[in-house]
């Protein structure tokens, strides 16, 4: 019966029924979907997301301005996070379009604004799917990718903007919070806990830490100090400010206002003092990009500080303090995991990436993240409502204290070394490799490095190491005339092991057991004792061996053959090259006819395209002694004992006898002995082929590392001995060794190997000059 009650209804009423169930449905829908996109959670994700994904890509765009980084990282197989970049690029940039494109819904509401979000989720998904951005794997190398970091920043400039059209109120401006200030002697507390607690992980981390009881208490009083002071001079300049714009009766909209510049100004600072001189990017336009690029992030902010202050009801954030610390959840578990989290993380985010290239910058990074998260943690736990009565200039004279204090503790080293407290002053540069937060705070208050330079350095590198303005191939090469030498040609095998250090070498330190074919090869050969390398890093001492000569600054000259030695000399005299092809040398090289390349297998392991050794000795064997007229040029760089290869071989969990190599890194003098063990079987290939005393046999590396002493991991950043000496053997064939003399107590660089092998082979109309190599043998 009520079925037949309603079918007998009137058709008007039916439908009239119908539509207000549905338009009940559509409103029910509406409201959750509004819900969603107002949701305060969700919207600090999306933001959290974009703000992530456009770090990384605009770093990607900004590494593929520069040869040395585009060569060295971008280009680099071995860097694993760019291949996984580019391998999950496009999943990650849809994810993020997508969370951030529902945030944007509110928009739709409002006319006026509808239009501009649509053309924004228009161009964002057009750049999806069409521009280079999606397709990072095609990007070149050129210095405009500068301007384009900085472009690629600028959705989160509409994000900011959208929120500051679409939730901004007169209401909003008119809620004011409680004003509170961090006291100073709680900032100071807070700074001391700080540079202790790096400290007490310095000491208990690193063996090398000074032992000296005197040394250890004045490194541990400047490093508490100086944490101490830079905290307080934060809370003071910021307590001065909120002080002025007390006496001025500053709006809430121009409190924020300047809150956020000052954020922008912090940001620029760090970029410009952190980041661009890693690059080597120290001129006018540095200084443009670190105060363009933070921009589009403050911007941001402010429409998140907008946005949740409309949904929530809360006050507008009017100072630097409130706009960093409600950056995420004001509850007392948030509070206590970013608390904990920073303290973790002084600890742990080294310890996972020491061993990676350009550690030391990422420490640094992380310890400007460990500041603000200790400070926000001290501003919701131990800040005072604000007197009204502040005098503000006790404020400013105890700010100006503590940065009087800041800058003559960045120059403890220094000060201590003039003083004559040598050893007080060796500890404290030790430790400073040590603590990441400990180098933040002194390159704070130190000059920012500059091209321009007035202090005199540069003025000095210009006049000893030929760097001067960028330019192209120097226009007189190594050799005055080369024509093909009428001497019997040998083989030439240059082995250059990226990263070996000298003191892992039995034939440089008696306490080495694992190298013992390499110590067979130094009794038949000549050793040199004082070998060095003449840059730290392998994007400048490749080259520089293959050009025989100190490099201008440009990395790299282009073209590279007028003044490429090794190269002119394999073609005047007619060898067959088998060659390495690495990120540096394809970019330096002719690709000339007959060439070989090296290095086209890699059966040990999938995941690793980096060089192994022993797999590049069959190659070079199978093409000893081979049905060939010409004489034979090998040129080999295997990469085992380089910190990409060691962290990735520890992540594949490859296990180590640790007490076979006692007072030694394990993994490294592991690989090294891999290492060892393939060169012994390509010395005992030479020899069975009948082909070894037809060979000149060059054993080298391009530079050493830092395996963890005083804190340091790596290569690059540093110019001292662990990193500029090197080993170097050199094999010649018995006709040449009868008839020549060498002295190998002489101090020695790598650009003499090119110089070297251009006199063994006749050519003799050499340059001389202190830039240029110089034969190690004499008739």
């Amino acid at each position: 019966m009520p079925s037949q009650t309603r079918n007998s209804l009137p058709l008007q009423v039916r439908v009239v029924s119908h539509l207000q169930g549905s338009g009940q449905a559509a409103a029910r829908t509406t409201s959750v979907a509004m819900r969603i996109s107002q949701s305060l959670a969700l919207a600090r994700l999306a933001r959290a997301s974009a703000v992530a994904l456009t770090v990384i890509t605009s770093t990607y765009f900004l590494l593929s301005s520069f040869t040395f980084s585009c060569v060295n990282v971008v280009r680099n197989a071995n860097v694993l996070w760019i291949r996984t970049l580019i391998q999950n690029y496009a999943w990650l940039y849809w994810v993020v379009f997508l969370l951030n494109a529902v945030t944007l819904t509110p928009a739709f509401r409002h006319r006026r604004h509808r239009w501009c979000v649509e053309g924004l989720l228009v161009a964002l998904a057009s750049i999806g799917m069409l521009t280079r951005v999606y397709r990072l794997n095609d990007l070149p190398l050129d210095s405009r990718n500068i301007a384009w970091s900085v472009v690629l920043t600028l959705p989160l400039l509409c994000f900011g903007i959208h929120d500051i059209a679409v939730f901004n109120n007169a209401s909003l401006c008119t809620r004011r919070p409680l004003e509170k200030t961090l006291p100073l002697r709680s900032a100071f507390i807070c700074g001391a806990i700080v540079g202790a607690w790096y400290f007490v992980i310095a000491f208990l981390r690193y063996q090398d830490l000074p032992v000296h009881r005197a040394s250890v208490l004045a490194v541990l009083a400047a490093t508490v100090l100086l944490h101490a002071c830079t905290f307080a001079f934060l809370a003071g300049l910021l307590a001065s400010v909120q002080g002025v714009m007390d006496k001025s009766q500053a709006s809430v909209r121009s409190r924020l206002t300047v809150s956020l510049i000052m954020l922008w100004i912090c940001a620029s600072l760090m970029l410009r003092k952190l980041v661009t001189p890693a690059l080597s990017f120290n001129n006018a336009w540095a200084d443009v990009w670190a105060l363009a690029y933070p921009i589009s992030f403050v911007v941001m902010l402010a429409g998140w500080h907008v946005r949740r202050a409309a949904l929530s009801g809360e006050a507008v954030a009017d100072s630097v303090e409130t706009v960093v610390s409600e950056a995420f959840p004001a509850t007392r578990l948030w509070t206590a995991i970013a608390g904990g989290l920073a303290l973790l993380s002084t600890f742990a985010f080294p310890y996972v990436i020491e061993r990676v290239d350009w550690n030391f910058l990422f420490q640094r990074l992380g310890a400007i993240v460990v500041w603000i998260l200790l400070l926000t943690v001290a501003w919701r736990t131990l800040s005072q409502p604000r007197a009204t009565k502040q005098k503000t200039w006790k404020t400013l004279a105890c700010t100006a204290i503590a940065a009087a204090c800041c800058l003559g503790l960045a120059q403890t080293s220094r000060t201590w070394g003039s003083d004559g407290w040598k050893s007080i002053s060796e500890s404290s540069s030790a430790y400073w490799g040590m603590d990441p937060s400990f180098q933040v705070a002194q390159l704070i208050f130190r000059p920012t490095v500059r091209d321009d330079d007035t202090t005199g350095l540069f003025a000095y590198i210009r006049q000893h190491t030929m760097i001067a303005d960028p330019m192209g191939p120097a226009k007189l090469g190594l050799v005055r005339s080369l024509s093909p030498s009428t001497e019997v040609k040998p083989n030439i095998y240059i082995i250059v092991v990226d990263c070996m250090r000298r003191d892992y070498l039995s034939v440089y330190n008696p306490r080495v057991q694992f190298t013992p074919h390499i110590a067979s090869f130094a009794a038949e050969s000549v050793v040199f004792q004082n070998a060095y390398t003449n840059y730290s890093g392998t994007a400048l001492s490749e080259p520089a061996i293959w050009a025989g000569m100190m490099l201008p600054s440009k990395n790299y000259p282009e073209p590279f053959a007028p003044m490429n030695a090794l190269e002119q000399l394999t073609t005047a005299d007619g060898y067959q090259r088998l060659l390495l092809r690495d990120s540096i040398l394809n970019a330096l090289l002719q690709k000339l006819p007959g060439d070989l390349a090296l290095g086209r297998i890699n059966v040990r392991r999938e995941n690793h395209i980096g060089l192994d050794f022993r797999d590049e000795v069959p190659e070079m064997l199978e093409q000893t002694g081979a049905a060939n007229p010409r004489p034979l040029f090998v040129y080999a760089q295997p990469q085992n004992l380089h910190p990409i290869t060691l962290h990735e071989i520890a992540e594949s969990g490859e296990k180590v006898e640790s007490d076979t190599y006692k007072g030694f890194n394990t993994r490294y003098a592991d690989e090294l002995r891999k290492v060892d063990e393939a060169f012994g079987q390509f010395i005992a290939g030479l020899k069975g082929k009948g082909q070894y005393d037809n060979s000149i046999v060059v054993l080298t590396a391009d530079h050493g590392d830092w395996l963890g002493e005083y804190g340091r991991w790596g290569h690059g950043q540093s110019l001292l001995p662990r990193v500029m000496r090197v080993p170097l053997l050199i094999h010649l064939p018995p006709r040449l060794a009868e008839k020549t003399y060498e002295n190998t107590n002489q101090t020695v660089f790598v650009t003499d190997i090119a110089p070297s092998l251009l006199y063994l082979l006749g050519h003799r109309d050499l340059r001389k000059g202190e830039f240029y190599g110089r034969p190690l043998f004499t008739e």
